[in-house]
C-alpha cells in the first residue's frame, strides 16, 4: 500500500503518463481526418489528454473521464467491427 505521501506523486505520474499518450493518439489522429480517415483517434487522444490533466490536478473526476474514453473505445470497436 501506498504511503499518503507517495499516493499524490503516483497520480501526477499517471496522469503526465495519460497525458503524452493522448498526446501521441491525438496529433496523428488530427492528419487521419485530413486524410479522410477515422476520428476515434483524434477524439480518444483528446479524452486521454484530459483524463491525464485532471488527474494531475487531483481532480478524481478524470477517472470518470477515462470510464467515458473505455466505453468511447468499446462503442466505437462494435461499430466498426460489429460482434463477428
Amino acid at each position: 500500500m501506498a504511503s499518503s505521501s507517495a499516493r499524490p506523486l503516483l497520480q501526477t505520474l499517471t496522469g503526465i503518463g495519460l497525458a503524452i499518450l493522448g498526446l501521441a493518439l491525438f496529433l496523428p489522429g488530427l492528419r487521419l481526418i485530413a486524410l479522410g480517415g477515422s476520428f476515434y483517434y483524434a477524439v480518444a487522444g483528446l479524452l486521454m489528454i484530459l483524463s491525464g490533466i485532471m488527474l494531475t490536478m487531483g481532480r478524481r473526476s478524470g477517472l470518470a473521464l477515462y470510464a467515458a474514453l473505455l466505453a468511447y473505445t468499446l462503442i466505437w470497436a462494435l461499430w466498426s467491427v460489429g460482434l463477428d
